[in-house]
């Protein structure tokens, strides 16, 4: 009995272990998953689109904005980078086609640049690209306070009644005996 049980057991864990690995018995060759409207998903190319994007009123530049190369056939993106310190972004592997950049970063209005790739092997330098400033006016913000019931301070105990609701309709009397409560 013991030989079963431990024959059984043996079993059902390398059954499990097989399970874990690719091209093993039960496991079967795993592929790799693909999200549609992802990179993955999208011919690759060996063209490349190289630029910079910097501040317009100071010429500096914009670090880590971020750039999406998206295809005008199905506007789904493509591609996409982060600039470094320096502004400079680039985008290797680009296939064949039309295409929109889309440059964006918290503070500026996004700039759309339309790109055209016409050989495999181009190299596209875009050279500087401009963002702008993007400002917002907010409307003006009134902030309320209201005391607390009751304030604990240091040599005294505050009892702010006007802020009990239960006050209404009552007299002096009745809010001197909450008051008491509280002591």
């Amino acid at each position: 009995m013991k030989k079963i049980l431990l024959l059984l057991t043996f079993c059902f864990i390398t059954t499990g272990v097989w399970a874990q690995f690719p091209g093993m018995p039960g496991g079967g060759a795993k592929k790799e998953a693909v999200i549609p409207g992802t990179v993955q998903a999208t011919p690759r190319g060996s063209a490349k689109i190289v630029g910079y994007v910097i501040d317009s009123t100071d010429n500096k530049a914009v670090e880590f904005a971020s750039v999406a190369l998206i295809s005008k056939a199905n506007n789904k993106p493509v591609d996409g980078s982060v600039c470094d310190v320096v502004g400079k972004f680039i985008l290797n592997k680009v296939s064949v086609g039309d295409y929109k950049l889309v440059i964006s970063f918290l503070g500026y209005q996004t700039k759309n640049v339309d790109v055209k790739i016409v050989n495999k092997n181009d190299e596209l330098d875009l050279g500087v690209i401009k963002l702008g400033l993007s400002t917002k006016t907010l409307q003006e913000v009134t902030v309320t306070g209201q005391r607390v019931l009751i304030e604990d301070k240091v040599d005294r105990l505050v009892y702010n009644a006007e802020h009990d609701a239960t006050n209404k309709g009552g007299d002096a009397t009745d809010v001197l005996k909450k008051y008491q409560c509280f002591r």
